[in-house]
């Protein structure tokens, strides 16, 4: 049985062994393959359509020539000048073209990309022309730059209108020294007194001949003793009598607050009763015999003042002492004090006493000194002590205590020469702070200082 092929879009039967009538259609398929099949010869094969050789193999070729009328005579790609290769664009909406101009610069969509610029002179910078190639030029004018990218601008190129009206150029960037006249400055420029030059410390200011500050041989201090000045001072001074031997024509001199007439001539005749009375004598506690005057001896009774060697003093009121002491013809009470004091465990336990009172009165020196103190629960064995007596204690003392402990017979105890009191019982038997447990102390004593 024949079998059916497809050459060139077109079916053809090919015969098996034993067909018949085979010949029309073979000589039909012979004739196809001469005149469509590619041959090694080559020449002319013009396709009707795409050829598309899969996704697994390709072509290989020597090169590729575009059948555009004079195409490129070597190269793998020979294209004609009109010719371009395409891809298309990232976003999908057209083609990347690169082709050649009529000038043979190598275009990219259009525009030259390449000018030889391998070749661009020392010193030059490339600039597109009228053409938009890219032409080799030398900066001029304003601006110059050298082969290492350094540009400068030339002197005396940059003019007023160049500068921008916000280009807050830096004063200390500017020459103006000797510059700056009157006019320059604006009337509301209210300059500080500071930036004048200084003249003189704490001088009054005057013009000179030129009409220029300067400094005077006048102090502030010196014009500070015109100040309030409401006149003429030399005629004021004119008004006033000399220091020395003056001459007053019909005085008032008003009445003096305070001062000693000395050397005084004439009568009083002319005084008024109240004020002076003369050849009289002082009397009363205080008396006089011309210029001499004397206290009388007076005692405390009534409105007097004392001045007796050994004065009687009626009911008197002391006082408070600023600096010294009451002499009883013995010893002097040079010290009186009354205050509190803060008694604390010195048992070496840290026990946390609860003071209900601690007052001291000190007379000379003995301390009258009272407490009471409510021990907490503790089961120290350690001798029971109290510290902060307020007075150092000078020899030793003792004060019965009263406590609701059971313990009886209990004394305090002042050391000497500190400010501790032990608690012992009647014997010196030590007692704990666990006898104490939860219980109160009271007593009231003394000791020496």
């Amino acid at each position: 049985m024949s079998t059916t092929v497809v050459f060139n879009g077109i079916s053809y039967q090919v015969p098996a062994q034993g067909d018949t009538r085979w010949g029309p259609y073979t000589s039909r398929y012979l004739t196809a393959l001469g005149t469509y099949a590619l041959a090694p010869s080559g020449g002319a094969f013009t396709l009707t359509a795409d050829v598309n050789f899969g996704a697994n193999f390709g072509l290989l070729s020597k090169y590729f020539t575009s059948i555009t009328s004079t195409p490129a005579t070597a190269g793998v790609l020979r294209l004609a000048k009109t010719d371009a290769v395409e891809w298309r664009n990232n976003a999908g909406a057209g083609n990347n073209v690169l082709s050649v101009d009529s000038s043979d610069h190598l275009l990219w969509n259009g525009t030259v990309i390449d000018n030889n610029l391998a070749a661009l002179p020392d010193g030059q910078i490339w600039i597109g022309n009228g053409s938009s190639i890219p032409t080799p030029q030398t900066l001029t004018g304003d601006v110059t730059v050298t082969d290492l990218g350094v540009t400068a601008i030339g002197a005396g190129k940059i003019v007023n209108s160049q500068i921008s009206n916000s280009a807050a150029i830096a004063y200390s960037k500017l020459s103006l020294t000797g510059s700056i006249v009157n006019a320059d400055i604006f009337s509301s420029a209210a300059i500080a007194t500071s930036k004048l030059a200084a003249l003189s410390a704490s001088i009054v200011p005057v013009t000179d001949a030129s009409g220029f500050l300067t400094s005077s041989a006048t102090t502030t201090t010196e014009l500070g003793y015109v100040h309030g000045v409401t006149s003429a001072i030399q005629t004021q001074m004119d008004a006033k009598a000399p220091l020395n031997s003056p001459v007053l024509v019909t005085p008032n001199l008003g009445t003096p607050s305070a001062g000693v007439l000395t050397n005084c001539s004439g009568t009083a005749a002319s005084l008024t009763a109240g004020h002076v009375t003369t050849n009289a004598n002082l009397t009363g506690p205080i008396t006089s015999s011309g210029n001499a005057t004397s206290i009388a001896s007076q005692t405390g009774t009534g409105t007097k003042f004392v001045v007796d060697t050994s004065p009687v003093l009626v009911t008197p009121t002391l006082g408070v002492a600023a600096a010294t002491s009451i002499n009883f013809g013995d010893t002097a009470l040079a010290n009186y004090k009354e205050g509190t004091w803060t008694p604390a465990d010195a048992s070496g336990a840290s026990l946390s006493l609860t003071v209900t009172s601690a007052k001291y009165t000190r007379v000379g020196n003995v301390a009258h000194i009272q407490l009471h103190v409510t021990y907490p629960s503790t089961a120290s064995g350690a001798a029971a002590s109290i510290s902060g007596l307020p007075f150092t204690v000078n020899g030793y003392g003792t004060a019965k205590i009263e406590s609701n402990t059971g313990v009886t017979d209990m004394i305090a105890s002042f050391r000497n020469a500190t400010t501790t009191l032990t608690i012992l019982k009647t014997g010196d038997a030590a007692v704990t702070n666990a006898n104490l447990t939860t219980g109160f102390i009271i007593f009231t004593g003394f000791y020496l200082i």
